[in-house]
Formats: structure tokens, sequence, C-alpha cells
């Protein structure tokens, strides 16, 4: 979770947004990209994604991508290769 006090929250991202924003971080920050692709596994399965400490009992899923569909999720992993 280290990672995610850098992470903008991309609630309003449109999927492209997000792939080009995950296909930088692959290139400049791989341990970044791949830990953001393992929440994004989990949050396709429904899960939460996680609660750092730095979110106060927030979870990853609800503080950063408020709303955001399962599917949503799997079609951007689709997209980078990930599934």
């Amino acid at each position: 979770f280290k990672f995610y006090v850098r992470v903008k929250s991309m609630r309003n991202y449109t999927n492209q947004q997000v792939f080009d924003y995950l296909e930088d971080l692959k290139i400049s920050e791989m341990q970044m990209y791949v830990e953001l692709i393992e929440n994004f596994k989990n949050m396709a399965k429904g899960g939460n994604g996680g609660v750092p400490d730095h979110l106060n009992g927030t979870s990853i899923r609800e503080y950063y991508y408020t709303g955001w569909p399962d599917a949503r999720f799997r079609i951007i992993l689709e997209e980078l290769g990930e599934l």
C-alpha cells in the first residue's frame, strides 16, 4: 500500500486515462505498477483493494475508485494484458 500515498483519485478518469497512467507506470515505476495491478485484480473480483493506514479505515476502492463496478477493473486489466 505504500505507493497509494502518491496515487491520485481516479474515480473521474476515463478508462483510456487509467490505461495511459498505468502504461506510464509500467515503464517508470514497475513496483508501483505491480501493486496497482494486484489491487485491480482484487477489485475486479469484488474486493475492496485493501485498507491502507493512510486512509484511516477507508478502502482503496472506496477512496480512489468510488462507484466503479467490478467489470471496469476487468476491462482495464484485459486492455493491459494482465488477465
